[in-house]
């Protein structure tokens, strides 16, 4: 009985530690790009291509510990004009800056 319970232990242990451990590893959610595409006056697929390369527009995923780089509004603006958008540098940096994850 002892054995028992000493195992029914150390396994209620390893799984509270093996969640805890996969919390720690979700990341933030990023942009919602439907919306930022609605703030900019552009459609989401045209901001997705402009965005860069990677799911959703997202780019690629930074190394663990690292923060992903922040979009650069200039060259987003400039994708979307070039693709028949009339949108601004200054409109796109503050559609990024309303719609940035906030911190916890």
């Amino acid at each position: 009985m002892k054995r028992f319970t000493l195992a029914l232990a150390i396994l209620s242990l390893s799984a509270i530690a093996f969640s805890a451990s996969a919390q720690q590893q979700q990341r933030r959610p990023g942009p919602d790009l439907a919306a930022l595409a609605s703030q900019i006056g552009v459609s989401t697929s045209a901001l997705e291509g402009c965005m860069g390369p990677g799911p959703s527009g997202q780019g690629e995923r930074p190394a663990e510990g690292q923060r992903p780089p922040r979009p650069e509004a200039g060259a987003i603006a400039s994708c979307l004009t070039e693709a028949g958008h009339k949108v601004s540098a200054d409109s796109v940096d503050s559609a990024l800056a309303a719609s940035a994850p906030r911190r916890p």
